[in-house]
């Protein structure tokens, strides 16, 4: 498996970091362990761009959890999940909307279908540290499936706006390079 670059290089100093605007779409086919690769390819595409662990984990597990209801209730032989990126703002889409569905259809029970597509509504818009927005969860009558949801990502360098050029920033904060009797040395010895 090949590891994605983490991150795009800096702007030059003093230039802000232009806002990440780009679009990804992959198709897979019904088959078991298909969420879990969508939730992985997901989150290696949130790695490439730099975002944080936080919100790459939580958009990754969302969209799985997405296509695992799509391949529960849905009907078609292949799905497609689109992510993207504009700026600060990150939407995902699972759908099989387009593609082809059985002839004979397999809408199944619409209470049914409700009350999941409630309970998966539910279930990502509930807060868990990176809260997810504009939950969707439509299943059409044709037996076709769409979920999409929209998260806000870190800015890159927003934390380094607020810190002088040549301070020191550790975990205690501005000025403080990591604790009592800390110097930032090699020695760690003030």
């Amino acid at each position: 498996m090949a590891k994605l670059a983490s991150s795009f290089p800096p702007p030059p100093a003093g230039r802000p970091a232009a806002p990440a605007d780009l679009s990804w779409a992959f198709s897979l086919g019904r088959a078991p362990g298909s969420d879990q690769l969508a939730a992985r390819m997901t989150r290696a595409a949130l790695e490439a761009l730099g975002t944080g662990s936080a919100h790459g984990a939580r958009i990754s597990r969302a969209t799985g959890l997405a296509c695992a209801h799509l391949l529960e209730h849905g009907c078609a032989r292949r799905y497609r999940v689109a992510l993207g990126v504009d700026g600060p703002r990150c939407s995902v889409t699972v759908t099989d909307y387009g593609f082809d569905l059985p002839s004979s259809g397999c809408v199944g029970d619409p209470v049914t279908r409700a009350r999941a597509a409630g309970e998966l509504s539910r279930e990502l818009s509930a807060a868990e540290g990176v809260r997810l927005e504009d939950v969707q969860v439509h299943h059409a009558r044709d037996g076709a499936v769409l979920v999409r949801f929209t998260a806000r990502l870190p800015v890159p360098g927003a934390a380094a706006a607020h810190t002088v050029p040549g301070q020191r920033t550790g975990p205690d904060g501005p000025g403080r390079a990591g604790g009592p009797g800390h110097d930032g040395g090699p020695s760690g010895r003030g």
